[in-house]
């Protein structure tokens, strides 16, 4: 999809959520990000620092920091103002800055106007009903405020590639456990969003193929080797042949044993020695 066209269906499946915020360095401010966070510089200057970038802002200027990045920031003067907001916007089941690679930041035209959009996010109204509307709202005036460099800092990618080399890395690794963290880190994305997306693209968790592919290489070896079934389970990553068993059962209606010797019955007629 070219990238002027990748936003204009989304305006009407746009969802989103504030987390927390505050005024100050957040207390998680050295941990990876679990939501987009929005930083406001409003005085001052600030270091953003990320793998293969080191971002510098000076005030007034709004920083975006993607869900999973680690970019712990620092002041480098004892004087300055911030404010953050951890927020989430989704588009339907993807979140909408999802092929953001790192940071970006944006200069501030009218910084009272920002100043006073966060106030209304961090103090919001007490109304039940209109204090989160304003809230949300006072949100996507700031991000809409970040205008053009959103797109200008998008990686358009081809999705299809990029599974490819995930499921290319699970198939490599079958013969020991491989854990969600791993697997989010070959994009990379926050694990959490990571689960999301793989079934997105392939119809299953990502635990749930795992467990398939394992199985399927297992009904391979089986058809095709003599290799001791306690050594196909042991190298498909299951160390336990009785679980394997059950499984394999479970997932084809035969032991391994049985789908073996059905397996050479069917190719018997075709061997030409017989």
């Amino acid at each position: 999809m070219a990238p002027d066209t990748t936003y204009r269906h989304m305006p009407g499946k746009l969802k989103i959520n504030y987390i927390n915020g505050g005024c100050g360095f957040p207390q998680d401010n050295q941990a990876q990000t679990q939501n987009e966070r929005l930083i406001f510089l409003y005085s001052g200057g600030l270091f953003c620092n990320s793998p293969g970038q080191k971002l510098y802002a000076e005030a007034p200027a709004l920083i975006l920091i993607p869900a999973g990045a680690h970019s712990p920031f620092t002041a480098p003067a004892a004087h300055y103002e911030l404010f953050w907001a951890d927020f989430t916007l989704l588009c339907g089941n993807f979140r909408l800055f999802e092929r953001f690679e790192k940071p970006v930041c944006a200069p501030v035209q009218d910084a009272p106007a920002i100043f006073s959009l966060f106030k209304s996010i961090i103090h919001p109204a007490p109304h039940p009903l209109s204090g989160p509307l304003k809230q949300k709202s006072a949100l996507l005036k700031i991000i809409s405020s970040m205008g053009n460099i959103f797109t200008d800092n998008i990686k358009y990618e081809n999705y299809e590639q990029r599974i490819a080399v995930v499921l290319e890395y699970i198939e490599q690794n079958l013969g020991r456990e491989i854990k969600i963290e791993e697997l989010a880190a070959l994009w990379p994305l926050h694990p959490n969003y990571f689960i999301r997306f793989f079934k997105s693209q392939t119809g299953l968790p990502p635990m749930a193929y795992i467990a398939n592919a394992r199985l399927n290489k297992a009904r391979g070896l089986l058809k095709d080797t003599d290799i001791p079934m306690n050594e196909i389970a042991a190298g498909v990553g299951i160390s336990d042949y009785s679980y394997f068993s059950r499984q394999f059962k479970k997932a084809t209606g035969y032991t391994p044993s049985q789908y073996r010797r059905l397996m050479k019955a069917q190719a018997a007629p075709n061997n030409p020695e017989l």
